[in-house]
C-alpha cells in the first residue's frame, strides 16, 4: 500500500518501526501484568484442550464447507437471466412457474 500512495521510503520505516515497537510494548506489557496467571492458563488449557480442539476443527470443517458450497453454487439471477427463454433485458420479466403466468 505504501508504494501505491507513493510513500517515502523512510517514512515507511519511520512509521512500521513505530508500529513495531508499540505493539512490541504492549504484549511486553501484558505478558508483564499477566505473567502470575500463566500456571492458571495453562491449566485450563489442559483441562479443556480436547473441547477446544474439536470445536476448532469443527468450525473449521464447517467454514471449508460453506466455502466450497458457495464456490458451486448457481450463479446469481442476474448473471443467468440472459440465457434463461423467459428472460427480458435486465432480468425482469422471468416466469418462475405455473402461477407466475
Amino acid at each position: 500500500m505504501a508504494g501505491i500512495y507513493g510513500l517515502a521510503r523512510s517514512r515507511f520505516l519511520l512509521f512500521d518501526g513505530l508500529g513495531i515497537l508499540l505493539w512490541i510494548g504492549t504484549f511486553e506489557l501484558l505478558g508483564y501484568l499477566f505473567s502470575d496467571q500463566l500456571e492458571d492458563v495453562v491449566a485450563y488449557a489442559s483441562r479443556f484442550g480436547g473441547l477446544l480442539t474439536v470445536l476448532f476443527v469443527g468450525g473449521l470443517a464447517a467454514y471449508v464447507w460453506l466455502e466450497v458450497r458457495a464456490a458451486t453454487q448457481i450463479p446469481p439471477l442476474a448473471a443467468r437471466s440472459a440465457h434463461h427463454p423467459g428472460a427480458v433485458e435486465g432480468g425482469v420479466g422471468l416466469r418462475h412457474g405455473p402461477l407466475d403466468r
